[in-house]
């Protein structure tokens, strides 16, 4: 065998969690008026990266800004050096990106 269940279950997970980001290109916020609203307002767009075991998305016009799952699942709006931390200018506490998925500003 490659591996034990769990981690062929988790191997599935991220081929899922991947997959599915995958097929979303593009992902737009707005209607942030908090005094991050620039960082966060904007369209981010699937990158080759994966952070924690999901696609990343990189804020178009802002290479510097990032949409990307934490380590507690959670997705963040955050700065290059942050990517994939428990912290940003906002987060869904959502672990999938849906439409109509509320963000919360930090």
């Amino acid at each position: 065998p490659s591996g034990t269940v769990g981690e062929e279950l988790a191997a599935l997970r991220r081929e899922r969690d991947v997959g599915t980001a995958s097929r979303v290109a593009r992902v737009s916020i707005s209607g942030a008026t908090c005094p991050h609203a620039d960082e966060i307002n904007g369209v981010f767009v699937l990158s080759s990266d994966v952070v924690n075991e999901a696609a990343a998305y990189q804020k178009e016009g802002d290479p510097g800004r990032w949409l990307a799952r934490s380590t507690n699942g959670e997705w963040y709006v955050q700065p290059t050096e942050k990517r994939g931390q428990t912290w940003g200018y906002c987060h869904c506490v959502y672990s999938s990106l849906q439409i109509g998925r509320r963000l919360y500003c930090s």
